[in-house]
């Protein structure tokens, strides 16, 4: 398992976390490493580069939303990572990438990105989230709410060119894209309570609150603007999807994976 900065080793290779909760995670990571010199980047990726006696953390997004006050170890940028990276070559020992399902065209020129920018012997690591609300044990199975979910988002990805199923492919795209040692690790995340474990049970519930607040969110542009649906079916389409989510005799868990890996020593 990994512990609260990642799988990378913290004291040879210098973790970063990203994405959800980025700020949150960015300051953590500073606070707890005050010898990293840390940058966030406004951008759903975040790298780090070392200094002889400094870490420094680059952390990216779209918007400038990140916290006001200030950390001496840490500073972000406002940055699209599906633009050329303007970093020079070999600059990074860390890229931390999470939650970009849904946001990258070209996927084998961002990890070409990413190859550049990394020193050699620097790592990657990618966390990424299955759309999908799956079942072991078939008691969901007659659920029309919970098929056409996993079939509307993949549509939308295909149709706007920005596919949901990273999670499935990223292991494949960065093996091809040249990097080493690659490791993946799959995890399943209840949704909702229903599980005897507690730790599980407590992520289910906040799994399920994360559901219930992020799917109108993540569906009403894409199912309105590609798929042809109305506002109010698009409503009316998330009322049973909810009602379905809540069900506890539905097993319900979404998958979450990570792969780490290495840029070679040598070209």
């Amino acid at each position: 398992m990994a512990d609260e900065n990642g799988y990378i080793p913290i004291d040879e290779h210098y973790a970063d976390n990203d994405g959800t909760d980025f700020e949150d995670d960015s300051t953590d990571f500073a606070d707890q490493f005050p010898h990293a010199e840390v940058i966030g980047i406004v951008s759903h990726y975040s790298c780090i580069k070392i200094h002889s006696q400094s870490l420094q953390r680059v952390g990216t997004d779209l918007s400038p939303i990140q916290p006001s006050f200030g950390i001496p170890n840490l500073s972000f940028e406002i940055d699209d990572c599906c633009s050329a990276w303007t970093y020079p070559p070999n600059s990074f020992d860390f890229i931390h990438v999470r939650g970009l399902y849904g946001s990258v065209e070209d996927w084998p020129e961002f990890y070409r990105e990413c190859m550049k920018c990394l020193k050699p012997g620097g790592y990657i690591e990618q966390l990424e989230f299955s759309i999908l609300a799956k079942c072991d044990d078939g008691s969901s199975a007659n659920n029309e709410a919970l098929r056409k979910w996993g079939e509307y988002g993949f549509e939308v990805g295909e149709k706007f060119g920005k596919t949901f199923k990273v999670v499935d492919k990223m292991k494949g795209w960065i093996e091809d894209g040249g990097f080493e040692d690659v490791v993946e690790h799959r995890y399943k995340w209840p949704i909702g309570s229903w599980s005897s474990d507690p730790k599980l049970k407590d992520i289910g519930r906040w799994n399920l609150v994360h559901w219930e607040e992020g799917i109108e969110g993540w569906c009403l542009a894409g199912m309105t603007r590609l798929l042809g649906f109305s506002f109010n079916q698009v409503q009316a389409f998330l009322v049973e999807l909810r009602l379905a989510l809540r069900n506890r005799n539905y097993h319900l868990y979404q998958e979450v994976g990570v792969v780490y890996a290495r840029k070679p020593l040598q070209p």
